[in-house]
């Protein structure tokens, strides 16, 4: 597989780069570890990244490479993914891909479709991000863990991402769903019936009047619930 990337690899800066997939196949499963990235490369700097992933009628969207929102090295305003429908066979990450790039902040919106693996709301290595959140409705499905922070968090290393939310349902759209979570300072259970299967690494737990939390795991770690 080869790496996929938009954006600048020199120290240009774009405008907002849009990139929407609604069927094919991108990538090999089990193939040569490569990403779909957003952004650019070393020092370009981008606006707003967006990423929609759709499946259309009559079609089937399958993703067997690491999606990276943010730059690869480079920088990025803001980034958001978009996933209502498809099959994602790699990670998914709301920033970047080098720890010396930066994203401001990160927003991934999952509807629908499978993600058969993780899903980070920072960066691929530990890369500088403002603030990072994840929203699940709909019948989407995350086999793996849902993680606010970065993967390439080295032991003893302080993590760079701010605040990390996740949202289990909107004001107008339920989540009823299973999810395994890592490192959020806030979880908010808005609307329909979730349960957590693992959890650790959590400060705040908030289920509002139209949430309900279920809870299969025999140990959860979180500082404060309400």
């Amino acid at each position: 597989s080869q790496d996929y990337e938009n954006g600048s690899k020199t120290m240009q800066n774009v405008g907002p780069i849009s990139i929407n997939i609604s069927g094919g196949t991108i990538g090999v499963l089990g193939g040569d570890e490569a990403i779909m990235a957003g952004g650019g490369r070393y020092c370009g700097s981008t606006d707003k990244i967006t990423i929609n992933i759709s499946q259309a009628e009559g079609k089937q969207t399958i993703i067997n490479d690491d999606i990276v929102a943010g730059a690869n090295g480079g920088t990025a305003g803001s980034t958001e993914v978009n996933i209502s429908g498809g099959t994602i066979n790699a990670n998914v990450y709301g920033g970047g891909r080098k720890d010396y790039g930066s994203v401001g902040s990160t927003a991934i919106n999952i509807s629908g479709g499978t993600i058969n693996a993780d899903v980070y709301g920072g960066s691929m290595d530990n890369q500088q991000t403002g603030s990072t959140t994840i929203t699940m409705t709909g019948n989407a499905e995350v086999t793996g863990i849902i993680n606010g922070g970065s993967a390439g968090v080295a032991a003893g290393a302080a993590e760079k991402v701010g605040s990390r939310t996740l949202d289990l349902g909107s004001g107008d759209a339920a989540y009823a769903g299973s999810v395994k979570l890592v490192n959020f300072t806030d979880v908010n259970v808005n609307n329909g019936s979730t349960t957590i299967e693992s959890m650790s690494g959590v400060s705040n737990v908030t289920v509002g009047s139209a949430g309900v939390l279920n809870v299969s795991a025999s140990t959860l770690q979180v500082d404060n619930a309400v």
